[in-house]
């Protein structure tokens, strides 16, 4: 109640999220989401709200009317309703000055926690007698043709591809770029390149940067056109996107 009437309105950040999970648990469903946000667009203190802070607090009602008409005018940063979420990482952020932050903080980290909890117990369910893999909903049991009910089968993968990225400047100021990417079945390279305009003053980094991204941009095209040879290999129809002339040299 404090800040308005000090003026301490500098942007607070409070984030929601889970630093450790238990063994037998590897992921959260983000639930309650939608509702912070609905939350937060609608937030705005009105007399009544002020008068029924003001006796909560035992303060004069002149005490909150620094308060009144204030509505929330920060950023929020959110993943989309029940999408799985991982240790460490953020379902919901929000920025805004600090009298906003402290007001809905509460009210907004309610909304999230208990549905989130709820709904991700629900989609974890161990067997009878056998321990659930951990980070894994849907699981199947040996005996089972499919998923329990109210599950969805799925995986979690994970790989790594090691990319390198090398870059050069000829004798006539043309840095080149070259990135090659190994994705364990497969090896592709993407080429770029910049020049300096003569009239302009010569800056090593953004030609760097320029030849580097062409190159990655380059490399991006090829990486989407071998998916889409993979797909029409399956059968499937593609995604009927054409992908763009590469930047830099072909390969």
């Amino acid at each position: 109640m404090s800040c308005p009437r000090e003026a301490t309105t500098g942007p607070a950040t409070f984030s929601l999220f889970v630093g450790d999970l238990p063994s037998d648990r590897g992921f959260l469903v983000g639930t309650g989401l939608e509702s912070a946000l609905d939350f937060l667009s609608g937030f705005r203190i009105g007399a009544e709200d002020a008068d029924a802070f003001a006796t909560v607090r035992h303060h004069p009602p002149a005490d909150v009317d620094t308060m009144l008409g204030l509505e929330f005018t920060g950023q929020v940063r959110v993943v989309p309703e029940g999408r799985i979420v991982l240790a460490g990482e953020p379902l919901l952020e929000v920025t805004a000055p600090l009298p906003q932050s402290q007001l809905v903080e509460t009210s907004v980290l309610s909304q999230v926690t208990s549905p989130t909890a709820s709904d991700t117990a629900s989609r974890k369910r161990p067997w009878p007698g056998r321990p659930m893999t951990a980070g894994i909903p849907g699981e199947f049991h040996p005996d089972r043709t499919g998923p329990y009910e109210g599950e969805e089968k799925m995986m979690l993968h994970t790989v790594e591809w090691k990319v390198r990225l090398y870059l050069s400047e000829d004798d006539e100021g043309t840095t080149k770029a070259r990135v090659v990417v190994n994705t364990g079945t497969t090896t592709l390279t993407g080429h770029g390149a910049a020049r300096c305009n003569p009239a302009d003053a010569e800056v090593p980094e953004i030609g760097d940067e320029l030849a580097a991204g062409r190159a990655m941009h380059d490399l991006g095209q090829q990486l989407v056109s071998t998916a889409e040879r993979d797909i029409q290999d399956l059968g499937a129809p593609g995604t009927g996107r054409s992908p763009r002339p590469a930047a830099g040299w072909p390969v």
